[in-house]
């Protein structure tokens, strides 16, 4: 048995008796700068999907009331990228694994290495 959301006369969403549901729109969860989203599995990893039209991505994004301060965007590609600073990217995920990075790679710990890895060389290590 399903409970159906109706707007202008138009179903625009259902929640079934086992707690699945389906809505049309925008669904929002309390409202409350308090709330948040929690995803249960029953067994095995808990997952989230985004699942953007034919042809685009998925952005998961982080908010400070109406002030965007970063984002997570997948594009059609195959790249990863994370974006600071209301949209600057600062870090992509090529779809070969390659890491572009936009500005230094700071490494703050002490006894800290580096390694630089190339295949058609001999391991090379710096140490600072």
């Amino acid at each position: 048995m399903a409970i159906r959301f109706l707007s202008s006369g138009n179903i625009s969403g259902s929640l079934n008796v086992t707690g699945g549901g389906t809505f049309g729109g925008t669904l929002g969860v309390g409202g409350a700068a308090s709330v948040e989203l929690q995803v249960n599995a029953s067994s095995g990893y808990a997952e989230t999907r985004l699942v953007g039209a034919s042809g685009s991505g998925g952005t998961l994004e982080f908010y400070n009331s109406t002030t965007k301060l970063a984002d997570i965007y997948a594009d059609p590609a195959k790249k990863l990228y994370f974006r600071t600073n209301g949209g600057t990217t600062a870090l992509t995920l090529e779809a070969d694994q390659d890491a572009i990075f936009a500005g230094n790679v700071n490494i703050n710990k002490s006894g800290a290495v580096l390694r630089i890895t190339d295949t058609a060389i001999t391991n090379t290590s710096f140490n600072t």
